[in-house]
């Protein structure tokens, strides 16, 4: 046995450190999937689910981190703005803010230019709205419902009399509006002939529906506290600016996680969504407290906050057909005392027993009589019955409308509320039409005798 033969064999170094580096590399591997395999347990105990870049944005309320809307303005006063005088008008830039808020868009000063007119002056409403609309079926420059109606009526009447209308009508309006958009409307030097108010339904379930939840008195208009409540004060701009600050970090820490690939371990996302988190929370805290701040106590005086008492129904039911009933009185007064005539129509609606033969579709979408409109309107409708009895009395002139649709087949409704589809609208149109020129001889009189 040679030498050579007896020694030990070694192992060239260079395998050898190769070897190491992929054992290391090996063991490292195994090391970073128990990691991976331990902080996805982890992050799914945690989090409900996978850990996932793209995921984070699921730990955060889309509603801020996203830009949504903050004011909790709903979406029918998105376009109405503060009036000084009736509450609330339709906003408006350049020429047509000459309205002054109304829908109509333009200066009701233009009644001075039609003396030789019959000057009629709409007020109400959402329904009232609606008959101001323009009727498809006009071949004469798309005039309203009622201006249709009432052109065919006098035409049959064989009254010669021209109309000038105006818009006085806005949804959601309710007793005193009317009689303060009318009073402000005489301050600027309008002039009317025929004073026509389509009211009813919203004075007597609007302050059940919406104010006494939210402890408005019921002769505010509706959502004022909404209008006034959400404007900026300085308290409310810290709180709003500390929100889009945070808000601001949380939209930049989960961009830059979604782009970086050092986010995708699992590890680094626990870190991550701890920190997204915490921004939530941080901003929940804040929304906590703006909406603390509404909560806390009752309104302010400014935003309608007067002391009323809701728990005695009946009360609060005689209370509104009284308010009504006066506003209908101080109109009739004001127009009477501006030599011009008043004409009051109570609205139909579904919830009036007897009132319509409801069809199929009616009742199955549009008549919901234990919910909402339904329970309020037939809880007030016996007191609005009785304040009806003294408007008779006292001379103003007065039409209930009813039982406008009692013998009507079709479908006349669109809503569970109170508002109708063009055939309606047409029935209460002629309806009202025929009404005023019954009355036209009076109605001349008093145009030509002012």
């Amino acid at each position: 046995m040679t030498k050579y033969a007896c020694e030990k064999y070694t192992m060239p170094r260079n395998i050898n450190r190769h070897r190491k580096i992929a054992f290391s590399i090996v063991l490292t591997l195994i090391v970073l999937v128990i990691i991976e395999g331990l902080s996805q347990w982890t992050y799914q105990v945690i989090h409900d689910h996978h850990y996932n870049p793209k995921r984070l944005r699921k730990l955060t309320s889309q509603s801020w981190i996203l830009g949504g809307e903050e004011t909790g303005v709903p979406d029918f006063m998105a376009t109405l703005v503060v009036h000084p005088y009736f509450g609330f008008g339709v906003d408006a830039v350049g020429k047509a803010k000459e309205g002054f808020g109304f829908i109509q868009k333009t200066t009701p000063l233009d009644s001075l230019k039609h003396a030789d007119k019959l000057r009629v002056l709409v007020l109400g409403g959402s329904v009232a709205a609606q008959l101001m609309q323009s009727d498809p079926a006009s071949q004469k420059n798309r005039s309203s419902f009622l201006e249709h109606a009432l052109e065919r009526a006098f035409k049959q009447s064989g009254v010669e009399l021209d109309l000038w209308m105006f818009h006085g009508a806005l949804p959601g309006f309710k007793q005193p509006q009317q009689v303060m958009a009318y009073a402000f409307l005489l301050a600027l030097g309008a002039e009317f002939d025929l004073v026509l108010n389509l009211d009813g339904f919203n004075e007597m379930t609007l302050a059940m529906f919406d104010a006494q939840e939210k402890g408005l008195h019921p002769v505010y208009p509706r959502g004022w506290e909404i209008m006034l409540g959400n404007r900026l004060t300085s308290q409310k701009l810290r709180k709003i600016a500390q929100l889009l600050k945070v808000r601001e970090e949380q939209a930049s820490l989960i961009e830059r996680a979604q782009s970086n690939w050092l986010a995708r371990p699992t590890l680094v996302g626990l870190f991550l969504a701890q920190k997204v988190v915490a921004n939530e929370q941080r901003a929940q805290a804040l929304v906590a407290e703006i909406e603390q701040q509404k909560q806390q106590g009752e309104l302010t005086l400014e935003e309608g906050g007067i002391p009323f008492d809701y728990s005695n129904e009946k009360e609060v039911y005689l209370y509104l057909a009284k308010l009504w009933r006066r506003s209908a009185t101080m109109l009739f007064s004001l127009a009477e005392a501006n030599k011009a005539e008043y004409l009051h129509f109570f609205q139909p609606n579904q919830y009036l027993e007897g009132s319509k033969r409801l069809t199929e579709q009616e009742r199955d979408k549009f008549y919901l009589p234990d919910e909402y409109f339904g329970v309020f309107y037939r809880a007030a409708y016996p007191y609005f019955r009785q304040q009806m009895h003294a408007l008779f009395e006292s001379g103003a002139w007065f039409v209930d409308a009813s039982m406008v649709f009692r013998d009507e087949e079709e479908t006349v409704y669109i809503d569970a509320c109170c508002h109708f589809n063009e055939y309606g609208l047409r029935i209460l149109a002629e309806f009202i039409a025929k009404a005023i020129a019954g009355r036209s001889e009076r109605l001349m009189s008093i145009k030509f005798d002012r």
